[in-house]
């Protein structure tokens, strides 16, 4: 059964003259424009959805995401079921955090922001919402004042970085390293014993 407003879009591509295909099928023109499923994704992804996902995969075109590669969850990263490999995402309105963890950094390739409306009324209308992640770019560093030379090591912070599972002692490790480099004066990191 297909909804009204599906109905309508279909009837846009017809007037327009756009081929419709009932089964995708790869090599057909230069990109593949991917907008199959939204950022609202929660549940795995299966099958017609999951076949057509497969056969954009193996076909040898580019795939130009919108929003978010079809199959990724946009808030975790993780590609439930099956997900976009995309050769570039033009995500709209806000970064989604998925697009920049786990396999979300994969599944996007080149990725580009696209506000579709002033930054400034974006940043005004969503000012309530709690943010989940924080976008840091070299604007973020203009207000931090790193601490006086003369300052004693209990006045510069502290960080305590608790990780390093087994095989996994780099993550920990780079944040150590990345606190004292922005000047923490007492930073210990607290791994496992069968890391040492």
């Amino acid at each position: 059964m297909i909804s009204f407003i599906k109905l309508a879009h279909l009837k846009k591509c017809q007037a327009l003259g756009m081929p419709i295909v009932r089964d995708f099928v790869g090599n057909h023109g230069a990109v593949i424009i991917d907008a199959l499923l939204g950022t609202g994704l929660t549940r795995t992804v299966g099958g017609p959805y999951a076949d057509c996902i497969k056969a954009m995969n193996a076909s040898k075109q580019p795939i130009l995401a919108l929003d978010c590669p079809s199959g990724l969850d946009a808030d975790s990263g993780i590609v439930l079921g099956q997900g976009i490999q995309a050769t570039a995402t033009m995500t709209f309105l806000l970064n989604k955090p998925g697009l920049y963890m786990d396999q979300g950094r994969v599944c996007c390739g080149q990725l580009q922001r696209h506000a579709l409306v002033d930054d400034e009324i974006l940043h005004r209308l969503l000012a309530s919402v709690l943010p989940q992640a924080y976008d840091l770019n070299a604007d973020a560093l203009d207000d931090y004042q790193g601490p006086a030379a003369d300052a004693h090591k209990y006045q510069r912070g502290a960080c305590l970085v608790i990780g390093g599972q087994q095989g996994m002692l780099g993550a920990a490790l780079l944040a150590a390293d990345g606190a004292y480099a922005v000047g923490a004066a007492w930073v210990c990191a607290m791994v496992s014993a069968d890391q040492m």
